[in-house]
């Protein structure tokens, strides 16, 4: 029998008996033609001139020295994985209380006891050590030890790299999770941002606007700090006008006042130049800054260690720039942390400048077209008829349905109606008709078809205004493009299916997933295989009653929710569980625990058929 030449088995034999540990030496490191003899004699095939499992033998005498002995290859990352021990070793520990501490030290060692006495049986072994333990009667044979060492310690190899691979793409996974997380909830932040500054400027509220934003800035990016810097009326320097600061942060409004431009000349310089100006440490700028750097860390106050600024321009000049900040040093902000502060930026300073223009010029209808024509969506104002016929409304509805704005004016070309799609079109309806019988706002996501015959997704938010009647005079609101957003999503759940499908044809091993009440949410065909439900009969169903038996339930319902608390997956064991039928079903089990933000915990539960392990490798289950 070929054996994989690369491998390496740690084996520990425990005995008092020099001689028998001598045996068991003799039989795991014979010499190459006894080698060769004895896997022909195991296998039935005539022995050929081949590599072998190359085996590690470590002996130990007592208990307590085999104990050392693991000890210290564990301490060389070199876990020993597997141990044959003698129960009767005087005077020291015996077998099973050497077991234990073995087990205690690593619980993934296999077990092999080896008696001629009935000191224990395999049941109080069992309970004692909880899993993969053998028996081994004295007198053994020379076949009997080597294959036992051979197969068990082809297993443990096995069940680790199986370990390392579902860990590796368990990261893999929570990586792309959470990095479509943050996309998503940038990108929501943006909407949020526009909406909101919409909304509290019609209120003329804009400082309420701005400082809204910068907080939903400041928490998105995990920032300890967000400001605003404006241009001051004598085009000189620049101040802080408006700040959000996390619990327990002092303000530095004061300090940032007046900030001359020849004094700050490099960052000016940068941020002129349309580029960010940053520091992951504030003595990265010693040698850059060598004349301010004592100015600007006054004015920092030792709370702010690492910064980003972006500027905001108006008309190619530089009027102000957002900034966000830590206290702690090392933060590197990445590209889109950098776009979302130029946008959300770029659309508070509109903000505010539309605000000021409010107030200079008393055409109400100029007023509104600057604010909504800044920020990032088509701003409306149409009838509540039966079309919606369109007042008026803002630039972007070329950029978003690829339709000139006078189409939709009056419904001179076409209703804007006539742009969404027809699926949704009466859902569309029935929610905004619903927020005007309820004097409530409306939102909702729904689909547009673009000129060019493509699908857009949008989110719509609007209100009814009303005359002193109660009558309805119009609606007015903003819709914006979200299809990027739900591109994320759907990349997200993609993400899942491919996870899932990467399971389902795998026959060796069977994989539940379930919820922490026992709800089975994923069920593949190997599980079918060898419980006997389809996945059908399975997903929906409770976990505990289909597959584990009443005797162990009660425990099973207290390691997942353990498992869904700590998020630390309970040791993989042998089990026996149960067949549709009723009949045990022998298993290895292992679980991981997923969580997902937004979603509820999953557990997956990933079992081996010892029936099918031991068919496979010959060794009976025990």
């Amino acid at each position: 029998m070929n054996v994989n030449a690369s491998a390496t088995y740690r084996v520990l034999v425990v005995d008092d008996d020099a001689a028998i540990r001598e045996t068991y030496r003799q039989i795991l490191q014979p010499k190459g033609s006894e080698l060769g003899a004895l896997e022909a004699l195991i296998s039935g095939v005539p022995a050929v001139n081949t590599n072998s499992a190359e085996f590690e033998v470590t002996l130990a005498a007592q208990g307590e020295q085999a104990a050392a002995l693991q000890q210290a290859a564990l301490a060389h990352g070199c876990p020993l994985q597997l141990a044959f021990i003698d129960m009767r070793m005087p005077p020291g520990w015996d077998g099973m209380q050497t077991a234990v501490a073995l087990r205690a030290q690593d619980p993934s060692i296999y077990i092999v006891i080896a008696t001629a006495f009935s000191d224990y049986d395999v049941n109080e072994l069992q309970r004692a050590l909880g899993h993969d333990v053998v028996m081994l009667r004295k007198p053994f044979t020379r076949e009997e030890v080597y294959q036992l060492a051979r197969t068990l310690c082809q297993s443990w190899q096995t069940r680790h790299r199986l370990e390392a691979v579902t860990a590796e793409m368990e990261r893999q996974v929570q990586e792309r999770t959470v990095e479509l997380s943050k996309r998503i909830a940038q990108r929501q932040a943006l909407a949020d941002i526009a909406t909101h500054c919409l909304e509290l400027v019609a209120d003329d509220d804009p400082d309420d606007a701005v400082y809204w934003s910068l907080a939903r800035i400041g928490r998105v990016v995990g920032a300890d700090a967000s400001s605003l810097f404006r241009l001051d009326a004598s085009g000189a320097s620049y101040s802080m006008t408006h700040e959000w600061l996390a619990l327990g942060m002092p303000s530095l409004r004061a300090n940032m006042q007046a900030l001359p431009e020849n004094e700050f000349h490099l960052a000016m310089g940068r941020l002129r130049r349309g580029e960010t100006f940053a520091f992951a440490r504030l003595d990265d700028l010693r040698d850059d800054m060598p004349d301010a750097m004592g100015d600007l860390r006054r004015r920092l106050g030792g709370q702010i260690e690492s910064l980003l600024s972006v500027p905001v321009e108006n008309g190619g000049r530089l009027v102000g720039f957002v900034s966000i900040g830590c206290r702690s040093a090392g933060n590197r902000w990445d590209e889109h942390d950098e776009t979302l502060l130029r946008t959300a930026g770029h659309i508070v300073f509109r903000t505010l400048e539309v605000h000021e223009a409010k107030q200079r010029l008393s055409d109400s209808e100029e007023r509104y077209r600057s604010l909504v024509q800044s920020l990032p969506g088509a701003v409306y104002r149409c009838a509540l008829d039966a079309q919606w016929t369109i007042q008026f409304m803002s630039d972007y509805i070329e950029t978003l349905s690829g339709y000139p704005l006078d189409d939709f004016i009056d419904n001179r070309v076409r209703s804007y109606a006539s742009i969404i799609d027809p699926d949704d079109l009466a859902m569309v309806d029935r929610v905004v008709r619903a927020g005007v019988a309820a004097h409530a706002p409306y939102s909702l996501e729904y689909r547009i078809v673009h000129a060019d015959a493509t699908p857009r997704w949008v989110y719509e938010r609007g209100q009814a205004a009303y005359g002193r009647q109660g009558e309805v005079l119009w609606l007015d609101g903003v819709i914006t493009d979200i299809s990027e957003r739900k591109q994320a999503e759907d990349a997200l759940r993609a993400s899942e299916e491919r996870f899932h499908r990467l399971f389902e044809d795998v026959d060796a091993l069977a994989i539940q997933g379930y919820l922490v009440d026992g709800t089975v949410a994923y069920w593949n065909r190997a599980s079918e295989k060898l419980y006997g439900y389809s996945a059908d009969e399975a997903l929906g169903g409770n976990l505990f009653e289909l597959i584990i038996p009443s005797a162990m339930q009660e425990d099973v319902r207290a390691a997942v929710r353990a498992m869904c608390e700590t998020g630390q997956a309970i040791a993989a064991a042998r089990l026996s569980l149960k067949h549709k039928n009723g009949s045990p079903v022998p298993v290895y089990s292992s679980h991981t625990v997923v969580k997902t933000p937004g979603h509820p915990t999953l557990l997956f539960c990933m079992d081996i058929d010892m029936n099918q392990f031991a068919k496979d490798s010959g060794s009976p289950v025990s």
